[in-house]
C-alpha cells in the first residue's frame, strides 16, 4: 500500500504485477518482504531511503483465458501453479458466508454480485468436496484457517480472472508454500 507507484490504497487495485515488475514509489525494484515491512492495514507514506532488500521480483508471464471451459480453466490454473508457483485471481467476496469464513470446505455460489476481490491460489487438494483451491487471503491470519481458505473449484467465481507471474530471485523461480490441514 505504501510505496505502490500505482497509488493504489485499501480501496482496491487490480493486477498486482504492473506495480512490481517495473520500480516502486522510492525508485526500488522488487517486492518487500513483510519482515521488512509488515502490513499494517492502512496506508502509510512511503519512507524512502530507508535500506531494504527486495529479493523478489515479479515477471508477468499471463492470463489464463476466461473464455475456457471450467474443467480446462481448472488444468490450466494447476498447471501455472505447478510452473511458476502462486497465482493472482479473483473472487467474489461481497457476502457474509465469504467474509465469516473459518475453516472447512468453503461453497458458496452467490445468486447476484460480480467479482470484488482479489486473493493469491497457491495450491489445490482433490481429495476435499469436490476438489479445492489453497487460497491466501489478505485479511490477516485472524481471518478464515490462519488467512487461508479451502474453496471448491466452482466457488464464489474464484478463477474468474487468474494471472500467472514468476518469481525472480527464488533458489527455484517459485515460492513454495506448505499449508497443514485443517484439524
Amino acid at each position: 500500500l505504501d510505496c505502490n507507484p500505482e497509488e493504489w490504497n485499501c480501496n482496491g487495485g487490480w493486477n498486482p504485477y504492473e506495480m512490481f515488475i517495473g520500480t516502486d514509489s522510492c525508485g526500488e525494484d522488487g517486492l518487500v518482504l513483510g519482515v521488512v515491512l509488515p502490513y499494517a492495514e492502512v496506508e502509510l507514506t512511503c519512507e524512502c531511503g530507508n535500506p531494504r532488500t527486495n529479493p523478489y521480483a515479479f515477471s508477468y508471464e499471463g492470463t489464463i483465458d476466461e473464455g475456457l471451459p471450467f474443467d480446462e480453466k481448472v488444468t490450466a490454473i494447476k498447471q501455472a501453479i505447478m510452473t511458476f508457483g502462486p497465482v493472482w485471481t479473483t473472487v467474489h467476496a461481497g457476502t457474509t458466508p465469504f467474509l465469516a469464513y473459518s475453516g472447512g470446505i468453503f461453497n458458496y455460489k452467490p445468486a447476484s454480485g460480480g467479482i470484488d476481490h482479489a486473493v493469491v491460489i497457491e495450491g489445490w487438494d482433490d481429495t476435499r468436496g469436490n476438489g479445492v483451491w489453497i487460497l491466501r487471503n489478505s485479511w490477516s491470519n485472524l481471518w478464515g484457517d490462519d488467512g487461508y481458505m479451502y474453496i471448491e473449484y466452482d466457488s464464489s467465481l474464484v478463477g474468474s480472472y487468474t494471472d500467472v507471474m514468476s518469481y525472480a530471485g527464488s533458489p527455484n523461480g517459485s515460492i513454495q508454500v506448505t499449508l497443514e490441514p485443517a484439524a
